[in-house]
Formats: C-alpha cells, structure tokens, sequence
C-alpha cells in the first residue's frame, strides 16, 4: 500500500527514468527530490555486497532505528536490516521500482511503515545505488498520545 506521497515520488521517477537503462548516474538529484528529502535514504551498494547509507532523511529515525547516515546497513539492528536489505535486494534484482510495508517493534507495539525502494544508478550492469523511502502509517499507540 503506497500512501500518496510515494505514489507522487513513483509518478517522478518514472517520468525521468522511463523504460531506459539504468544510467552510470542518478537522473535525479537531492534537490530534485526535496519534497521527499526528510523520508529517503540513499544507499550505496557496494563491489563485496555491502550496502551504505550515504544519505538519511530525519524522518527516517524511527525506521531505521538511530540516525544512520554513513552507517552500514548491517550495523543496524537485526530486524531493521533484515527487512531493508530484503527490499533493496529486490529492487537491485528488478532493476525497478520495489514497493513493500515493513513493522518496526518499537515497545510493545510496532510501526508499519509504506515503503518504496527506486534504483537511481548502475556499474557494470548492476544497480549500485537506490534510494528507499519510508512513511510511517500506522504509530504505536504509546506514540499517539
């Protein structure tokens, strides 16, 4: 389930990706994105298969557990990276965009978060970078009041 603002974002990047090849570079840029920057993460992944956080969005706290940026994605707790690298993992397969709802136990309760993961650029045939975003759509109740 894709809340309207990643339905925006999907609608963007399709109209500057289209059905082309991945380039070398990103078509988009940070600034481009800017009524999004507070939910994306841009992520490098790299020549061994690891996969770093370049960029992180403030918004994204929750998601990821901490401020994350530089961070490496398997630093991150257990189940936070488990479910990120399973999302970028598919979109690095499908060389498209990958939409999915992740649930972070924050307490006793968890967030559910819609998530769309965009590849921005490739290397060698492989995409290399993506840039995930994540809106919270459900709060703990702890967090509601």
């Amino acid at each position: 389930m894709l809340v309207p603002e990643l339905k925006e974002l999907l609608q963007y990047w399709r109209e500057r990706y289209g059905t082309q090849d991945l380039p070398p570079r990103p078509l988009l840029s940070q600034d481009q994105l800017e009524p999004w920057t507070r939910h994306l993460a841009w992520i490098e992944l790299t020549g061994d298969d690891s996969l770093i956080i370049r960029r992180f969005g403030y918004d994204l706290t929750r998601r990821y557990g901490r401020e994350a940026t530089g961070e490496m994605v398997d630093d991150l707790a257990p189940d936070i990276a488990s479910s990120l690298r399973e999302v970028i993992w598919r979109v690095a397969a499908a060389k498209a965009p990958v939409s999915s709802t992740a649930s972070v136990a924050l307490g006793r309760d968890a967030a559910i978060f819609s998530e769309l993961g965009l590849p921005m650029a490739r290397m060698d045939g492989q995409v290399n970078l993506i840039v995930i975003a994540s809106y919270e759509i459900i709060r703990p109740q702890a967090a509601r009041r």
